[in-house]
């Protein structure tokens, strides 16, 4: 049967919307699951950096701690060696071993807090190891001062 020219065909009209909105639908919540999963990749993206950034810094922190508990030992061991020299420096050899390992934990100290300073990043925790710098420096002049 042949529509008449001027009159509306309804089932096909309707079956054109129907055929439109099928289309319309699925696209529209692809486009939506495609928005979202783009979101959730560049939050995922944003994490891992942030976890690698915190990696960094708690591996660099933490090689700095190691450093610092290393200088504070090889500090302790040239202390008592001090002691050794005063309290066994009646007999020559014995002074001479304890002065010499003085000198060489002197010597490991200078070269641990050089690394020290070059690892740690501008602060205040840089200006106390300077400062120790400094002062150790200035003790080893003291310590020869009274050996004499």
């Amino acid at each position: 049967m042949q529509p008449v020219v001027g009159q509306l065909d309804f089932p096909s009209e309707v079956g054109d919307r129907v055929l439109k909105l099928t289309l319309k639908l699925p696209l529209s919540l692809g486009a939506c699951l495609l928005v979202f999963l783009a979101a959730a990749l560049y939050g995922i993206y944003g994490l891992t950096q942030a976890l690698q950034t915190y990696s960094t810094t708690l591996q660099s922190a933490e090689q700095n701690r190691a450093a610092t508990d290393q200088v504070t030992i090889l500090f302790k061991t040239q202390v008592q060696e001090w002691k050794n020299v005063l309290l066994r420096g009646k007999d020559s050899g014995a002074r001479d071993k304890h002065w010499k390992a003085f000198i060489q934990n002197e010597e490991r100290i200078g070269r641990e807090v050089g690394k020290l300073l070059a690892a740690l990043p501008e602060g205040e925790s840089k200006a106390l190891v300077s400062r120790f710098a400094s002062a150790h420096t200035t003790m080893g002049g003291q310590y020869r001062k009274g050996l004499d």
